[in-house]
């Protein structure tokens, strides 16, 4: 992994921290416009970070699909009974 801008010293740091500071005080005093940044500046704001699961993912995973399987089975059961 490559060193990321804000991690070269501490000068530097604390630009980003007063920078990212700056961007969400505008945000908040203008809330309905977009406040352009730079992609570092914006990666050190979080902008390009996804913990989360996409759809993707959770579609395709093993324990997900195999419990839509028996979903379905089930569904399918109840239909089936109701319907005599």
């Amino acid at each position: 992994m490559s060193e990321k801008p804000w991690e070269k010293d501490k000068k530097t740091l604390e630009w980003y921290k007063a920078a990212a500071e700056q961007v969400r005080q505008e945000a908040a005093k203008y809330p309905d416009i977009g406040i352009p940044v730079d992609p570092d500046l914006a990666e050190f704001m979080g902008a390009f970070e996804d913990p989360c699961l996409t759809e993707d993912d959770w579609v395709n995973c093993d324990d997900h699909a195999r419990h839509l399987k028996e979903l379905d089975a089930t569904l399918a059961s109840d239909s089936d009974k109701k319907d005599k």
